[in-house]
């Protein structure tokens, strides 16, 4: 099913074959039609808001606002969202987000990651990141969707630090 959905669109045709009778005699009349159809849109993924503080001498605490947008004109039942979150190519947290519920047409889901970068389990890593304003973060993830399917994301930009 993911795989067809991917397309975007597909193509259908059908031929209708219709008896009937006129002046006593049976007859048939053919009628067909071939057209294009858009097909339901893959739900998005997007980080709404990245931040980052830092707390000299201890700690880098980050946060992630993550949103499952629907974008069709009907419901969709996504089951899970499971995810890692990287830091400068570095895996800092996974996790599993277990909806189980609905989200309507043209609506969203948020859930939000907190993250706090220990300088003790960093070491010489926190003392490079204290200097930078800017760190490179990757969120990848998997979408279960009832009767769809496994939805990989994977999403990639720079959070500032403050």
């Amino acid at each position: 099913i993911l795989a067809f959905l991917q397309k975007n669109t597909a193509f259908f045709g059908f031929e209708l074959i219709i008896p009937f009778e006129s002046d006593g005699q049976q007859k048939t009349t053919r009628i067909s039609r071939e057209d294009e159809i858009a097909l339901p849109a893959l739900p998005e993924v997007k980080v709404n808001l990245a931040q980052a503080a830092k707390v000299p001498n201890k700690s880098i605490d980050a946060s992630f606002e993550v949103i499952l947008q629907n974008p069709n004109d009907f419901d969709i039942n996504i089951d899970k969202f499971t995810y890692e979150l990287l830091l400068e190519d570095k895996k800092f947290e996974d996790g599993m987000v277990a909806l189980d519920q609905v989200i309507f047409q043209g609506t969203a889901w948020m859930f939000e990651e907190n993250v706090k970068l220990d300088a003790a389990l960093l070491k010489e890593e926190f003392k490079s990141w204290m200097k930078k304003s800017q760190i490179k973060y990757q969120l990848k993830g998997t979408m279960i969707i009832s009767k769809v399917g496994s939805v990989q994301v994977e999403l990639s930009d720079t959070i500032q630090i403050n």
